[in-house]
């Protein structure tokens, strides 16, 4: 074969290789971008802020007695932190402040009860003393207002069904 037929293929060959260096490295480089401060915005809103600089967003729920309920706490990575296009900042979502169980207190006289309870754990603990007859009568009257009839019972005068 002919030594310029092997000129010419190893200048093409170098010619490629050249610019697949100058090109290659532009078809898969990845942009920089800062990470907006989205504390403070609803996770739907932080999310679109988000999603307008090329960042992902990812939520995590966490109590906080401060922050109201739905309202991202933190964020991570933080406030202008600079980060590849593409890459998801983990938003904190208040669900507002930790709930607790209430125990029933039904029966228990107002002494016995504020010893037994933490205090610390509520805002304001109400005191409301009804007798034992009110109690019963409230009873038998939600009883009577509420109870559904089945088709073909007997009931007495003056109680309601419900159609």
């Amino acid at each position: 074969m002919d030594p310029i037929f092997y000129h010419s293929i190893t200048l093409i060959s170098f010619s490629g290789i050249v610019s697949a260096f100058a090109v290659f490295p532009k078809l898969f480089y990845v942009n920089n971008v800062m990470v907006p401060d989205v504390t403070d915005q609803t996770y739907k809103q932080a999310a679109d802020i988000l999603h307008r600089h090329h960042l992902k967003a990812e939520r995590r729920s966490e109590t906080n007695e401060k922050i109201k309920k739905g309202l991202v706490i933190r964020q991570n990575p933080g406030k202008n932190a600079e980060v590849k296009e593409q890459t998801s900042v983990t938003l904190y979502v208040s669900t507002g402040p930790k709930k607790v169980k209430v125990d029933n207190y039904v029966g228990y006289d107002r002494d016995s009860l504020m010893d037994s309870i933490d205090q610390d754990k509520y805002k304001k603990v109400v005191w409301h003393k009804e007798t034992s007859a009110s109690v019963q009568f409230l009873k038998a009257k939600s009883w009577r207002k509420n109870r559904s009839r089945q088709p073909g019972c007997s009931i007495q005068n003056g109680f309601g069904i419900n159609v």
